[in-house]
């Protein structure tokens, strides 16, 4: 029922706007087919300020979606408001000045830069290694104790452990509690009022993945990168800051602050594990985003990689 609900809504959207929107709604039925066949239960294509389509799998009737890694996207941009509101001083300030107890950041001169960038020099942990930092009951006092791999800024490695050291950094920084941080500067001013931050038993926060979330307030950070920062008229994320986080840096061409890139697309993504996956083409003006938080079992990831992207954009004419 909810599903016929929702494809009458639709329809009668599209019949009013589809021409203001230059969607070609005449390639929709495919493109449904073919994010169907890509395992998920839910998607939302946005473009030119307006929600196009809002689909949910009849079979799904959760609505809270898991961020998985895309998490750390959404930190990029706590990272641009403790600058912006003058709790750090500089992307490139040591780390030591907000963590000394990391003493092996402290002996390296790692700086938050390093750590956004995943150039920190530490290396992508073994699977027993991951595992034990996932389980342990104080995710700060485990990464506080990392040992660096290579020098900082000599490669890049995606490393969850040295994201979560941005917990701490916020924290200490700010002086406030981290979910409230991301509460008062980034999570309600984009209209993201159903994403709640994964703690621990300690009552760290993680920076890197799990939150609680839905599609619309994804759609609603999309929006936000769409338009430079600004959501409802409102700049929310410094623009400045925000072309550097999705800028490629040096150590690889496909990622910037926290956000993957794609260059053959001109797109920026926002992805975790389980199939959430947030893409925005500012050229197309579209915003793509979906969920698969209902399915278990195998997930072939089809929804990664150029082609998946190149698809969906198809919808503009």
């Amino acid at each position: 029922m909810r599903y016929l609900l929702v494809l009458i809504h639709s329809l009668f959207f599209l019949h009013l706007s589809g021409q203001e929107l230059k969607l070609d709604t005449a390639y929709y039925d495919s493109l449904h087919q073919f994010l169907l066949e890509s395992n998920l239960t839910h998607y939302s294509i946005f473009h030119n300020d307006t929600l196009a389509y809002n689909w949910q799998s009849p079979d799904c009737d959760d609505d809270l979606v898991n961020t998985a890694s895309l998490m750390k996207s959404i930190t990029a941009l706590a990272i641009g408001e403790l600058l912006e509101n003058n709790f750090i001083d500089s992307i490139e300030d040591p780390v030591c000045k907000y963590i000394p107890e990391w003493k092996a950041g402290c002996e390296n001169d790692v700086t938050i830069k390093h750590l956004i960038t995943m150039t920190s020099g530490v290396l992508r942990k073994p699977h027993a290694e991951r595992v034990k930092f996932f389980t342990t009951n104080d995710w700060n006092s485990f990464v506080l104790n990392l040992e660096l791999d290579t020098l900082p800024g000599s490669v890049w490695a995606y490393s969850n452990e040295a994201g979560q050291l941005l917990e701490p950094i916020i924290r200490n920084s700010s002086g406030m509690d981290v979910q409230e941080f991301f509460d008062q500067y980034v999570l309600h001013p984009l209209g993201m009022n159903n994403t709640k931050l994964l703690q621990d038993s300690a009552g760290n926060y993680s920076t890197i993945g799990g939150a609680e979330t839905r599609i619309s307030d994804l759609v609603n950070m999309g929006r936000a990168i769409l338009n430079n920062g600004k959501f409802n008229d409102q700049q929310i994320i410094d623009p400045a800051f925000l072309e550097e986080v999705l800028t490629p840096i040096t150590q690889n061409p496909y990622y910037g602050y926290l956000w993957w890139i794609d260059p053959e697309n001109n797109a920026y993504i926002a992805m975790g594990d389980g199939g959430v996956y947030m893409f925005v083409l500012p050229k197309k003006q579209l915003v793509f985003v979906r969920a698969n938080n209902c399915n278990t079992g195998y997930d072939p990831m089809k929804w990664r990689g150029s082609d998946y992207i190149k698809t969906i954009s198809r919808i503009i004419k």
